[in-house]
């Protein structure tokens, strides 16, 4: 049962932590503010047994994935700060899944092993403009717009404000990012009534497989594409 009282013999401290980094790191400059290994050790075990989900929000220098890695704990961890992510918590956690880390808690825990996958965030699909929420320029029409317009056989037109491509009386429209209802009725609301409407996105929410339109198309951005893309 544990204490209310946790002293530094028993959980470490600032300085132990920052040399657990220099261990890690022995070229760069400490990170600020690291946490001991042994005190997120004594916080997981505490709330969590094995194989269950430890979430952290400010990953910083890595160490709550790190020891909950290390205790046998999955883990989900988010940094906003790209130059912390590539050269801290991402090294870092290379070192820990591969057995190269031996300090911390490693020897007292015996861990070796694991695996982990990190991606990037893009930038929102929405701003907010004098208190009202607007689709981003950048996620409506944007890079993919030419191929698909192209792929599909619209004539592209890039200074449309919402739509890239016109065929006949047909409009597209190309997201990259989630298609939504509320953007399918954006959308619609910026067209003539009498046309019709083709959108091409990333990904489709379940949610509109439940729902009709009468001139709306909806589809993804096929596969052919979105490799090409990938490479340029």
């Amino acid at each position: 049962m544990p204490t209310t009282w946790w002293p530094f013999e028993e959980v470490g401290h600032n300085d132990e932590a920052k040399k657990e980094i220099l261990d890690l790191f022995p070229n760069k400059e400490p990170f600020e503010t690291p946490k001991p290994e042994r005190l997120l050790q004594r916080i997981i075990q505490i709330a969590t047994n094995e194989g269950d989900m430890v979430l952290d929000y400010f990953a910083g220098s890595g160490t709550t994935a790190a020891v909950a890695q290390k205790l046998k704990r999955k883990w989900v961890i988010v940094e906003k700060n790209e130059d912390t992510i590539n050269n801290f918590v991402v090294p870092r956690l290379k070192k820990v899944v591969s057995g190269e880390d031996k300090g911390g808690i490693s020897e007292e825990v015996n861990w070796n092993g694991g695996g982990f996958t990190y991606y990037q965030v893009e930038k929102s699909m929405f701003e907010v403009h004098a208190g009202i929420i607007c689709i981003a320029e950048h996620s409506l029409n944007g890079k993919l717009a030419k191929l698909v317009a192209i792929q599909l056989e619209y004539d592209y037109q890039p200074d449309n404000e919402h739509f890239c491509g016109k065929k006949g009386d047909t409009l597209l429209a190309v997201v990259d990012g989630m298609l939504t209802e509320g953007l399918v009725n954006f959308l619609l609301n910026s067209m003539d009534e009498k046309k019709f409407l083709e959108v091409a996105a990333l990904a489709v929410d379940p949610d509109l497989e439940n729902k009709n339109y009468n001139n709306v198309k909806i589809g993804k951005i096929p596969n052919n594409i979105l490799r090409h893309y990938a490479r340029t």
